[in-house]
C-alpha cells in the first residue's frame, strides 16, 4: 500500500491563507493530474487523525484509486473498541468510501452522518487492498443511532463535508458475499535502494519537469530552477525527515517564509510539500505526489495546484529526502521573484 499527504502554504500581504490540506504562508498554485498518471492506490488528504465516536476508529481524508476513479473516503488508522467499524468488519488500512451511498470523508462526518440517519440496515462500501490487488467490499449490518446526539452533530452545517450520493462499484466484478474485484492491480512491492546524491538530484529535476510539464498544459510559462530556493527546499525536506514532523511550520517555529530569510533571501515564497510511503519506486511516489496536488480544484489559488500553476511565479526549487526503506518528502518552493 502506499500512503501520502500533501500540503501547501501561500503567503500573501503577510497573511496565512488556509487550504485544502495545510496552507502556510509560502505556497504557489497548484495543478490537476492527467488521468494517465499511474497512481499508487490510496492517497491521504491530511496528517489530521480524527476519532469516530459510532464507528470506533481512527482515521484520515483520503483518496482511493478504484475502478479508474479516485473516490474519497477515511483511511483507516486504528480500531479504538467496540463499534459500528468492529460490526461492519473494518481493518486498519481500509478506506472507508460511503456508508448508505454517503460519501465518508474523514471520521468525524461519519458521526455527523450516521447521527442523522434512521436506525436499521446499514451496508458500507470499503475498499481494501490484498495481495497486490483492490477489493471493494460491501459489509452490511444493523444499526441503531444515538440518542444523545448534539446539535453540532445533528446540524449537517458543521463539519463542511461534501458528501453526495456514490457509486463506486460501477465496473466492479462481483466474487461472492458482497466482495467485489476492482479493476485496478496495485504496483508491486518494489525493492527500493539508498538514494545517491547525484541521484536525488536526478529526482529532483524530474519533478521539476512534472511541475513545468503541467504549467505547460495549462498555457503558463515555464519556471526556471533556483539553486538557492532548492537549498532551501532540500534542507527542510531533510528536516522533516530527520526530526520526523510534516508541516510548514518546523518544531522551532520557523515559517516558509522565515528559513527563506534565514537563508538570506528576502523574496516572497510559496510552499508546498507532500510525504508519501509505500511500495512504489522513488520515481512513480514523486509522479503520484505532483499528480495528487494537481487534482485539486480549479480556480483556488491558494491550494497545491494554485501554487503549480500560479502566473506570477518566475523560479521554482525543488528539494527531497528519503527514508529507508519507503518514504520521501518533497518539497517546492515558488517564488515571483528571478531568485539565483
Amino acid at each position: 500500500m502506499t500512503f501520502a499527504s500533501i500540503a501547501a502554504f501561500n503567503f500573501m500581504a503577510g497573511a496565512l491563507v488556509s487550504s485544502l490540506i495545510l496552507v502556510a504562508s509560502l505556497a504557489v498554485p497548484t495543478q490537476a493530474a492527467p488521468a494517465a498518471v499511474k497512481r499508487s492506490w490510496v492517497y491521504s488528504l491530511s496528517q489530521k487523525q480524527e476519532n469516530s465516536e459510532v464507528l470506533k476508529i481512527w482515521g484520515v481524508p483520503a483518496c482511493a484509486a478504484v475502478n479508474g476513479a479516485n473516490p474519497k473516503g477515511t483511511y483507516v488508522t486504528g480500531l479504538i473498541g467496540y463499534g459500528l467499524g468492529e460490526d461492519l468488519k473494518l481493518q486498519v488500512g481500509d478506506v472507508l468510501l460511503s456508508i448508505n451511498g454517503r460519501v465518508i470523508t474523514s471520521a468525524r462526518d461519519a458521526d455527523r452522518i450516521l447521527d442523522n440517519m434512521p436506525g436499521g440496515e446499514v451496508k458500507a462500501v470499503v475498499a481494501r487492498q490484498e495481495n497486490g490487488r483492490v477489493f471493494l467490499l460491501q459489509p452490511r449490518t444493523m444499526f441503531a443511532p444515538r440518542t444523545n446526539r448534539s446539535a453540532s452533530s445533528s446540524s449537517g452545517s458543521g463539519s463542511g463535508s461534501d458528501s453526495q450520493d456514490v457509486d463506486v462499484t460501477a465496473n466492479s466484478r462481483s466474487e461472492g458475499n458482497g466482495m467485489y474485484s476492482s479493476s485496478y492491480r496495485a504496483a508491486r512491492d518494489i525493492k527500493k535502494s539508498t538514494v545517491s546524491n547525484e541521484s536525488m538530484a536526478g529526482l529532483e529535476s524530474y519533478m521539476f519537469e512534472l511541475i513545468n510539464n503541467d504549467r505547460q498544459k495549462f498555457g503558463q510559462q515555464k519556471l526556471r530552477q533556483s539553486s538557492s530556493l532548492s537549498q532551501v527546499a532540500r534542507k527542510f525536506a531533510q528536516d522533516m525527515a530527520t526530526r520526523n514532523f510534516f508541516d510548514h511550520t518546523d518544531p522551532s517555529g520557523n515559517t516558509p517564509h522565515m528559513r527563506a530569510r534565514m537563508a538570506g533571501l528576502s523574496c516572497l515564497v510559496f510552499e508546498n510539500i507532500s510525504v508519501n510511503y509505500g511500495p512504489l519506486s522513488w520515481k512513480d511516489m514523486i509522479k503520484g505526489a505532483q499528480a495528487e496536488m494537481m487534482s485539486e480544484p480549479a480556480g483556488d489559488p491558494h491550494n497545491h495546484r494554485g501554487n503549480i500553476l500560479n502566473p506570477d511565479a518566475a523560479v521554482v526549487g525543488v528539494g527531497m529526502a528519503v527514508v529507508m526503506p519507503n518514504k520521501i518528502y518533497c518539497v517546492q518552493e515558488f517564488s515571483p521573484s528571478e531568485v539565483p
